[in-house]
């Protein structure tokens, strides 16, 4: 019988101290990403050492009272050739693969900035992986946590997923803008030259890649208009499609 009230009291413990972290993980759209792996998809770019992938993760203060947020990264599987940096508050300089398993080291733990997050609220996180010409996966955990209460603290686990690159340049076979961006109610999508009676479709999805909006041969004779105050507010990607090969996708920010 002791034993029986001994291991209820220890799982009470456990469940009462989890339940009262102060922050909470989540995507641009309010999905919980607290504890759980998160895996993005993209191609690596030999020839361009500026192009890099990006994820934001938002942090959410869960009490009522500001708290000074500090966010680590731990390098949980390496990619050897990429790079990665990542921003809250201000961006860190880039870290080659390796090089810093936990930024910042346990012996400095006083370099990184705080953010002061107000109660219930949100700050976002901008991760960043420079992929160059690596082929594989790389695996990061971001966790946040409470600068006064290192204990009190959140994380996710980021996946990159990177493949080679397609033959194709996908990013320059045609010339498009999106404005406003960011947008309220609708943006306009203007392609450079004339594509009346062309075989485009336009698709336009969240980060975690759910499609939202899909057009075919809407664009007369080089601009569309764009719908989203049906949309929630965060980063999409529209994509531009002629034929098989000719590809452009811009990024696109939602805010109402």
């Amino acid at each position: 019988m002791k034993n029986i009230l001994l291991s209820i009291s220890l799982s009470a413990i456990i469940i009462s101290g989890f339940s009262q972290g102060s922050f909470q993980i989540l995507n641009d759209h309010g999905g919980d990403l607290t504890g759980a792996l998160y895996t993005f998809s993209g191609q690596n770019a030999p020839t361009d050492p500026f192009f890099k992938h990006d994820v934001d993760i938002v942090v959410k203060n869960t009490t009522g009272a500001a708290i000074d947020a500090k966010v680590k990264r731990i390098e949980l599987s390496e990619l050897s050739g990429t790079f990665n940096y990542f921003c809250f508050g201000v961006c860190y300089g880039q870290m080659a693969a390796g090089a810093n398993y936990i930024f910042p080291a346990p012996s400095d733990p006083e370099s990184l900035d705080y953010v002061s997050v107000a109660g219930g609220a949100t700050s976002t996180v901008n991760t960043y992986l420079v992929p160059n010409a690596a082929v594989g996966t790389t695996k990061f955990r971001y966790v946040v946590y409470d600068g006064a209460n290192p204990s009190d603290s959140a994380y996710v686990d980021i996946e990159f997923d990177i493949t080679p690159a397609s033959s194709v340049d996908e990013r320059t076979n045609l010339n498009v803008s999106l404005f406003p961006n960011p947008c309220d109610d609708r943006a306009i999508l203007t392609l450079d030259g004339d594509f009346s009676g062309n075989d485009l479709e336009v698709n336009l999805v969240d980060i975690l890649g759910k499609k939202h909006l899909s057009f075919t041969n809407v664009i007369s004779p080089n601009r569309m208009t764009i719908n989203t105050s049906n949309l929630a507010e965060g980063v999409y990607f529209v994509t531009v499609r002629q034929g098989p090969n000719s590809v452009n996708t811009s990024r696109l920010i939602v805010k109402h």
